[in-house]
């Protein structure tokens, strides 16, 4: 990943969003824009692999613009920060075609660490975010997921909160590339190639 671009008004908080993506992504530059007049400027003298679109309200204004964003770039990985938490919002954003949403309440060590998944060509999302979207206490379950082993299982739970393999092999105290061979397993009997299409898939958004 080689340009990023960070769409955020506030210069306290777009300082902070930038210090935090540096810190996950530092082979990444990433540029700031105060504005979407700003951003689409931007977009039009150089390639962003992704863009990371922070907002407090998640008005029409805001969707309008995030519309207009995945218009001029449909390539572009888009990741929005905000502070709703309701169902109805996040999945308004992935229907216009966010790949991952961040809540703006995360610490930085958290915020690091969900925006060091995009190294690897994933979407980050916010655990909660992912509670929200299959009601919270609420299991996954599927015909697929009746295939899996009890550790799959608790491994696959864990990929759809979007821990990577490190956490996930910290958390079951197994080896990363116990994980990993798991991770491998579960996208066979699930049908997907990537921890992205696993997520969207348990959480029908196309």
């Amino acid at each position: 990943m080689r340009n990023g671009l960070i769409i955020e008004s506030n210069a306290e908080a777009s300082a902070f969003y930038r210090e935090s993506a540096n810190l996950a992504l530092p082979m990444t530059s990433f540029s700031v824009a105060a504005n979407i007049d700003e951003a689409i400027m931007k977009l039009q003298q150089k390639d962003f692999q992704v863009i990371i679109y922070a907002n407090k309200h998640l008005d029409s204004k805001f969707f309008a613009n995030l519309k207009q964003l995945k218009s001029a770039t449909p390539g572009t990985m888009l990741v929005t920060i905000n502070k709703c938490e309701k169902k109805s919002c996040f999945s308004k954003l992935f229907a216009i075609g966010v790949k991952g949403s961040i809540l703006a309440t995360e610490p930085q060590q958290e915020m690091v660490r969900l925006l060091s998944v995009l190294k690897y060509g994933l979407a980050p999302v916010s655990p909660k975010v992912i509670d929200v979207l299959t009601d919270k206490d609420k299991e996954i379950t599927s015909d697929d997921t009746m295939q899996l082993t009890n550790r799959e299982n608790d491994v696959f739970n864990l990929l759809c909160k979007g821990l990577t393999n490190k956490y996930i092999a910290k958390s079951l105290n197994l080896s990363v590339y116990t994980v990993a061979d798991h991770v491998k397993s579960i996208f066979k009997k699930m049908n997907v190639h990537s921890r992205t299409a696993l997520i969207s898939q348990q959480l029908n958004i196309n």
